[in-house]
């Protein structure tokens, strides 16, 4: 993305040309890497626990070395058409990982009860590896006056590409009842998570889609969908960014306060101001994990005094020393929430705030 930044802004192809080289290389390392390790560990997750929207970044690293390329093409002669043939068979096989992963996603979606607590922004990488899949599409299109096969082509690209970007405008109006759904229906907390830049990503990508999708003759009238769309993406830039602003004041700020815990609704359910010092340097809690939606027993060290707390383990990673790979996600201390609850996700049955007795998490019905 860097590279086609780089094109688009000053015209840089042999600097973009240089970036791009990296990036088939990262691609080719970091694909087959992730595949095989997935595919040969011993302890894979079941469905629901183990895809959500980031799986999609496949998809979008994809599209992105496609893009580059049809865009440097041009000054890579003789090989030239070679590097246009890689590009449309980045764009090709970034659209079939898509069906596999979005397959996947769909069936997560539709048959596998989904918690509030897992349906996180990342989700939004839905229509952001879309959006790519129709910038990729459509630069080719536009370029396809650079060899004859590509124009040959420019047909089915065109076919495939306004379905991209159709499915991408689909995804939009559901993203955003599920939104509505997670913060009002089951009243999880709006507070900033690093995790809604992933919301941005998507909503930026579909204005440029768009945009550059509008330049072929028999598409144009798509162009005013991009004009007033950049100013939803820039409205979320700015909500977000003022976020992660809020949050870094608030840390310098609580850096001096002895360590809280609050639950969903603000309370504080451990650690009052008034005991923290007598407050022990560490204890288990029951917590839902936000990345697989499921109950965890997590172990906080750090508790007393004024050191930050941090997660040391989680039920979910046995055995892992430094933590769990989610970094403790499911804790945010300083004024923030914690999700505490022992009570079973079943329908019908609501999750409740907890209260701390003991070190251990009781609940009310």
């Amino acid at each position: 993305m860097l590279g086609s930044q780089i094109v688009t802004l000053t015209g840089g192809l042999y600097a973009a040309a240089v970036l791009g080289s990296v990036g088939v290389m990262l691609w080719f390392l970091l694909t087959y890497s992730f595949l095989t390790a997935i595919t040969v560990r011993d302890d894979n997750p079941d469905l629901a626990h183990g895809i959500n929207g980031t799986w999609l970044i496949a998809v979008v690293g994809t599209q992105s070395v496609s893009a580059l390329g049809t865009l440097t093409a041009p000054i890579l002669a003789p090989w030239d058409e070679v590097v246009l043939l890689f590009a449309a068979a980045m764009y090709l096989l970034g659209c079939v990982l898509y069906v596999v992963i979005i397959s996947l996603i769909f069936y997560r979606f539709t048959f596998i009860p989904l918690v509030a607590d897992a349906l996180t922004p990342a989700y939004w990488i839905n229509m952001g590896a879309l959006a790519i899949t129709t910038l990729a599409g459509a630069t080719l299109i536009v370029h396809a006056h650079e060899w004859s096969l590509l124009q040959e082509l420019v047909p089915f690209l065109t076919g495939l590409t306004l379905v991209s970007w159709v499915t991408a405008t689909w995804w939009i109006p559901l993203l955003l009842t599920l939104g509505a759904w997670r913060h009002v229906r089951q009243r999880i907390p709006l507070r900033y998570d690093p995790q809604y830049w992933s919301l941005v990503f998507p909503l930026g990508m579909y204005t440029v889609c768009t945009y550059q999708l509008s330049t072929t003759p028999a598409l144009d009238f798509l162009l005013p969908i991009s004009r007033y769309f950049v100013y939803v993406a820039y409205a979320a830039w700015t909500v977000v960014f003022l976020g992660l602003v809020y949050r870094l004041i608030g840390r310098l700020l609580s850096r001096a306060a002895p360590a809280q815990v609050f639950d969903t609704e603000g309370n504080i359910v451990a650690m009052k101001q008034s005991d923290a010092q007598a407050a022990p340097s560490s204890a288990s809690f029951r917590v839902v994990c936000p990345v697989h939606g499921v109950e965890a027993q997590v172990h906080l060290s750090g508790l007393g005094g004024n050191e930050a707390a941090a997660l040391s383990e989680c039920s979910l990673h046995p055995g892992n020393p430094g933590g769990p790979p989610c970094e403790g996600r499911c804790i945010m201390l300083g004024g923030e929430a914690i999700p505490l609850t022992d009570v079973p996700h079943d329908r019908g049955e609501a999750r409740v705030p907890g209260a701390v007795h003991d070190g251990t998490v009781k609940h009310a019905r």
